[in-house]
C-alpha cells in the first residue's frame, strides 16, 4: 500500500501529463502552412516552448506504471496468469475498443487511410495507427508479456544489474519513439520499478525554493535550449523535466490539487478521446484560415482549452448514465 499523499500525486501527474499529450496533438504549423515552419514568430516561439515543455508526458506515463506493476509479485504460473486475464480487461479491452472508435472516426474523416487487405490492417489496428495515443497502451500490454523477466530481475535481487541496465538504456534511449517495445517506455518502466523497490518518491524536498529552483531551471531550459541540437541535453532536460513536476506538485495550492484530484479520474478518458477532436477542429480551422498565423496561434493556445473541459464534461455524463459501460471501456478507471 502506498500513502494518500503518494497516490494524490501519482494522480495528479497522470493528469498533468494528459494535458501535456493532448497539447503535443494541438501543434498547428504543418496543418496552417504545409511544412514544419512559419514566419510567425510568436506561434514559432509558443511551439518551441510548448514542444520541449511536453516531452516529459510519455516518461511520466511509464514511471507511473512501472512503478505500480512493478511493485507486485507475479513470480509464479499462478499468479502470472490471473495478471494477464486482469490486464485483459483493464488494457486490451480499452486498447480494442478505443481503436475501434478511431477507425470508425478515421472512416468518416479519410477513408482512404484505411488499408484495404487484412495483413496491412491488423497491422496498422495493433500498431494503433487508428488512434495514435493509444500506442503507450500496446506498449504496456507487452511489457506485461514480458513480466517474468523483470520479475526476475526484481526479486532475485538483482540491484546492481537493474541499475546497470538502467544506465545503458539511458544510453540508447531515442526520445520520442513510439516504436514497439520503445527504448523510452522501457527505460522509464524499469526506472518506475526502481524508485518504488527502494521508495525513492516517498521522499519530499525539505524546501520549496529547491522544487523552485528545479521549476524555473526547466523553463529556461524549454525557452532558450534548442533541445534537438543535442541528444543528451534532450535527455537532461526531460529528466530535469520530469523532477520538475514531480515535486512541483507540491507547490500547486491545495484548492487546485483537490480540484484536479477530483478530476484525474476522468484522464485517461480525455486520453483515448481527444485525438481526432483536436484534430478535427485543426483541419477545419486550417481550411477556414489558411496561412494566417494570428488564427494558428490562438487555435493552437485555445484547442485544449476548450476541448479538455468539453471532454471531461462528457466523460461525467458518460460515467453517470453509462456507469457499466464507461468502467468497461476505460479499464475499470
Amino acid at each position: 500500500m502506498i500513502s494518500e499523499r503518494l497516490s494524490e500525486k501519482f494522480r495528479t501527474c497522470s493528469l498533468l501529463a494528459t494535458l501535456f499529450v493532448v497539447y503535443r496533438h494541438s501543434f498547428v504549423i504543418h496543418a496552417f502552412y504545409g511544412t514544419n515552419t512559419c514566419d510567425n514568430q510568436e506561434l514559432m516561439f509558443f511551439t518551441h516552448w510548448i514542444s520541449n515543455l511536453t516531452e516529459v508526458a510519455v516518461p511520466i506515463f511509464f514511471i507511473i506504471s512501472g512503478f505500480f506493476f512493478l511493485g507486485k509479485n507475479y513470480y509464479s504460473d499462478t499468479k502470472y496468469g490471473s495478471m494477464l486475464q486482469k490486464k485483459a480487461k483493464t488494457l486490451l479491452v480499452p486498447f480494442v475498443f478505443w481503436n475501434i472508435i478511431g477507425l470508425l472516426v478515421l472512416f468518416l474523416y479519410r477513408s482512404s487511410d484505411i488499408p484495404h487487405d487484412l495483413h496491412s490492417f491488423m497491422k496498422k489496428f495493433f500498431s494503433s495507427d487508428f488512434n495514435g495515443p493509444l500506442w503507450y497502451v500496446r506498449d504496456i500490454m507487452l511489457y506485461m508479456l514480458l513480466v517474468p523477466l523483470y520479475q526476475w530481475i526484481f526479486y532475485k535481487r538483482m540491484s546492481v544489474f537493474c541499475g546497470v541496465f538502467i544506465v545503458f538504456l539511458f544510453a540508447r534511449w531515442l526520445p520520442v519513439d513510439c516504436a514497439i517495445l520503445s527504448t523510452e517506455g522501457v527505460q522509464f518502466f524499469i526506472l518506475g520499478g526502481f524508485l518504488g523497490k527502494y521508495k525513492m518518491l516517498d521522499k519530499q524536498i525539505g524546501k520549496k525554493w529547491v522544487a523552485w529552483a528545479l521549476f524555473i531551471l526547466w523553463q529556461a531550459c524549454c525557452l532558450f535550449c534548442d533541445v534537438w541540437a543535442n541528444e543528451w541535453i534532450h535527455k537532461i532536460i526531460v529528466i530535469l523535466g520530469v523532477l520538475s513536476v514531480w515535486y512541483g506538485i507540491d507547490l500547486i495550492p491545495s484548492k487546485f490539487r483537490m480540484k484536479m484530484k477530483q478530476i484525474s479520474c476522468y484522464a485517461f478518458f480525455v486520453y483515448v478521446t481527444h485525438f481526432y477532436c483536436v484534430k478535427i477542429v485543426k483541419v477545419i480551422m486550417a481550411h477556414w484560415f489558411y496561412g494566417n498565423g494570428t488564427i494558428a496561434l490562438l487555435t493552437f493556445l485555445l484547442v485544449p482549452v476548450i476541448v479538455v473541459p468539453c471532454l471531461l464534461k462528457i466523460g461525467m455524463l458518460y460515467k453517470a448514465y453509462l456507469p457499466k459501460v464507461y468502467l468497461f471501456t476505460t479499464g475499470n478507471r
